[in-house]
């Protein structure tokens, strides 16, 4: 599935975390969000799954903001 593209909300919290290893182990591109208040905390998360091999991609926005969603 190297052309499919998971975006997970909540990426960064206990079950989005779950979800991201699923879906990498799966062959998806993942995008994990998080909220912009919490990028400090999600980024560490990130990078500990990146060091266990994990490809997943950090894209912190406002999920309520059409506009963000947008962009």
């Amino acid at each position: 599935m190297t052309d499919s593209v998971v975006l997970i909300t909540g990426g960064t919290g206990a079950i989005g975390i779950a979800l991201c290893k699923q879906f990498n182990a799966e062959g998806y591109s993942v995008v994990a969000n998080c909220h912009e208040s919490d990028i400090e905390r999600s980024t560490d998360v990130i990078s500990e799954l990146k060091a266990g091999g994990a490809d997943i991609t950090l894209l912190p926005f406002d999920v309520t903001d059409t506009t963000a969603c947008d962009a």
